[in-house]
């Protein structure tokens, strides 16, 4: 993965990150660890899991229940 500018003038490309596999091998972790390393690089982010059982609100230590858009503390 390239590295982000933090330069408010370059413009930034959209990532798009699709995370798909079978059960148990790590698609929150992942996903989650992108996010965050995205949004630290304060690039705009967007996290969004389908899966009715996700663990998303553990693994960014935060309720994100609810089915509303929240912004994640500390990031």
């Amino acid at each position: 993965m390239s590295q982000p500018t933090n330069d408010a003038s370059a413009p930034h490309p959209r990532v798009i990150a699709l995370l798909n596999q079978k059960g148990g091998v790590g698609k929150t972790s992942t996903s989650s660890s992108i996010a965050v390393r995205l949004a630290d690089s304060g690039l705009s982010t967007l996290i969004v899991s389908t899966d009715p059982a996700h663990s998303l609100s553990d693994a960014l230590m935060q309720d994100v229940g609810g089915g509303k858009p929240v912004v994640v503390n500390g990031v």
